[in-house]
């Protein structure tokens, strides 16, 4: 796994608004991008299932800023992590998450 193409292909899916997570990295990552947006209670520590849990109830009141927002929570939404796949690969990709930079909105 090359975390780079991870964090890429998430970059393109929010950025096009297209495809769906396909897998835990990319899941991590994208809980790390939402864990900016709200108050998280969760960390590149927390457990696939309990981060499951957590993101799914921040996502019941969150009011997403633009179409980039939206699209990141309808992805972070439909996806249901693996509960055996969980190493320091989604720990660092959820890390990168973190730093994410939304891109500009079109006017």
């Amino acid at each position: 796994m090359v975390p780079l193409l991870t964090q890429q292909s998430v970059d393109h899916k929010i950025k096009f608004q297209m495809s769906v997570l396909v897998g835990n990295y990319e899941y991590y990552y994208a809980c790390g991008i939402f864990s900016r947006l709200v108050e998280a209670d969760w960390n590149e520590e927390t457990a696939p299932m309990e981060l499951m849990e957590k993101v799914q109830k921040a996502l019941g009141s969150f009011r997403p800023e633009g179409k980039y927002q939206e699209y990141l929570a309808y992805l972070i939404r439909r996806y249901e992590p693996n509960p055996d796949d969980w190493d320091d690969n989604t720990r660092l990709l959820f890390a990168w998450g973190v730093k994410y930079q939304f891109p500009e909105e079109e006017q």
